[in-house]
Parts: C-alpha cells; structure tokens; sequence
C-alpha cells in the first residue's frame, strides 16, 4: 500500500484496516435486520413459528460462517449479508385481500 501511486501523490492520507465484527456484533445486526425488515411490517416470532425474537436471531446466526475454527468469534462477512438471509428465511404472509 505504501508504494501505491494514490499514496506517493497525497491523494489517499491514511489507510485504515477494518478489523472483522464479533458474534455479538454481529447478532445486533441481526436483530436490527429482523425489526426493520419483518417486525416493523406487522409479523410476530409466534406467527412466524418462533418462540420469541432470540430464536429468530439464533437462526440467522446459525447460518454464518464464524472464525478461527477452534474459538469461532469473528464473522467472515460482517453485516453484509445480513439483510438478504433475514428476509430469505422470514417470508411474510402474503395477504391479499379478494375483492
């Protein structure tokens, strides 16, 4: 990086390496995706099959790829991800209403 053209031109000042999110960082990530994208529109854990709003989090946590192998803390892909499995695993009902 430090042989970089954008740095040898004072284009770019400083490099900042980002360091991956913790489990439980990520797990509020989850639960801000399953607020905003499912709770807010009116569904509930118990009509969606779950017991309550942890086991929606567990499940999407379950799906995530956590590393090193042994004490598996930090999550490979951060919250990128997140929205996309949130809403792939919780489908709202369709209501549709017959006129």
């Amino acid at each position: 990086m430090h042989d970089s053209v954008l740095v040898k031109r004072g284009l770019i000042d400083y490099h900042l390496p980002l360091l991956p999110l913790e489990r439980k960082h990520v797990r509020k990530c989850i639960a801000d995706s399953v607020h905003r994208n499912i709770l807010s529109k009116g569904a509930n854990p118990v009509m969606l099959g779950y017991e309550d709003f942890d086991g929606m989090v567990d499940v999407i946590e379950k799906q995530i790829y956590f590393f090193p192998e042994d004490t598996p803390i930090f999550s490979a892909f951060g919250c990128k991800k997140i929205d996309g499995q949130v809403l792939s695993e919780f489908r709202l009902p369709d209501f549709k209403h017959e006129l």
